[in-house]
C-alpha cells in the first residue's frame, strides 16, 4: 500500500520535504499489560484486553535543496517521530474516512541516498487495533432507529452517547443497543422533562447533570453501536426525546 503521505502530531510529512513510499499494514504482538486500556461497566473501572491490535510499517523519501537543507528537514521529521511524544493522531492520506491513535514504537532508520537525499523508516504501533472515524454523527433516535437514515460509519463496535429528555415519569429507565446486545438500566425516579445522559464514552452516566452511575443495575453495559448498520435503540421505563452520538471505529 502506497500514498503521499500521513499527518501525525498534527503536521504532515510534506512540511519537510518528505513522501511516503512504502506503509505495511499488520497485525502486532502487544504486551497487553503494557497497554491497558479501560472501559466501563456498572460497578467500576474495568481492563479490555487489546484485540488486533496493529503495526503501520513506513518508509519515507526526504530531500532538500542541499545537504544543510537536507540535514534540517531531518532533524525536523525525526524530532516529530519521537517515541518519547507517546500516543498521538495519525492519519493516512490513503484513510480518507479515519485517524488512529499510535505510538512510534521503535527508533527511526536513516540512510542516505545521495547528498540531499534520504529515507526514513519508522514503526507505529496501534494498541487498540481500530481506526476511528473523523466525523461524528450525531441526530434524533427516531422510531428506536440510529441514524435515522443510513448507517454508522465503520466495521467495528463503538461507544455512544444517549441522551434522555423524559416526556412521561416513571421509576427507572433502560437502555437496549440491539445490535450490539449492550443494557444499560437506570434506577432512579425520573421526572417529566429530566435529563439522563448514558454516555458510553466516558461511562458516566448523568440525571440532571448529577453522577449516578451507581444506580445502575449490576451488569449493566453502557451503550455502543455496529458500525456499517443502522442501529436499534430502545428505550423503555419513561417516554421520551432522544438523541444519538457516536465516533465510529474501523476494524
Amino acid at each position: 500500500m502506497v500514498s503521499n503521505g500521513f499527518t501525525y502530531r498534527d503536521v504532515h510529512i510534506s512540511t519537510f520535504n518528505a513522501v511516503l513510499i512504502a506503509c505495511d499494514e499488520e497485525t502486532a504482538d502487544v504486551d497487553i499489560q503494557h497497554y491497558n486500556r479501560p472501559y466501563y461497566v456498572a460497578g467500576g473501572l474495568a481492563s479490555r484486553p487489546v484485540l488486533g491490535a496493529k503495526r503501520f510499517k513506513c518508509a519515507m523519501i526526504v530531500s532538500g535543496d542541499d545537504s544543510d537543507v537536507l540535514n534540517t528537514k531531518l532533524t525536523l521529521l525525526l524530532g516529530l517521530l519521537s517515541p518519547s511524544a507517546g500516543e498521538n493522531y495519525l492519519k493516512f492520506d490513503h484513510y480518507t474516512d479515519r485517524q488512529f491513535v499510535a505510538v512510534v514504537d521503535s527508533s527511526a532508520r536513516v540512510a542516505r541516498l545521495g547528498s540531499n537525499v534520504a529515507q526514513i523508516e519508522v514503526s507505529f504501533m496501534v494498541p487498540s487495533g481500530f481506526g476511528v472515524a473523523l466525523v461524528e454523527q450525531s441526530g434524533s433516535i427516531v422510531n428506536s432507529k440510529f441514524p435515522s437514515s443510513g448507517t454508522v460509519s465503520g466495521s467495528a463496535i463503538a461507544p455512544a452517547i444517549v441522551t434522555i429528555t423524559a416526556t412521561t415519569s416513571g421509576s427507572y429507565v433502560q437502555v437496549w443497543c440491539t445490535n450490539t446486545v449492550r443494557t444499560a438500566r437506570l434506577n432512579r425516579d425520573i421526572a417529566m422533562n429530566d435529563v439522563v445522559i448514558f454516555n458510553g464514552v466516558t461511562g458516566e452516566v448523568k440525571h440532571n447533570n448529577v453522577n449516578v452511575e451507581s444506580a445502575l443495575t449490576a451488569g449493566s453495559l453502557l451503550p455502543a453501536l455496529l458500525g456499517g448498520v443502522q442501529n436499534t435503540i430502545s428505550i423503555t421505563g419513561v417516554s421520551c426525546t432522544a438523541t444519538c452520538s457516536v465516533l465510529g471505529r474501523f476494524a
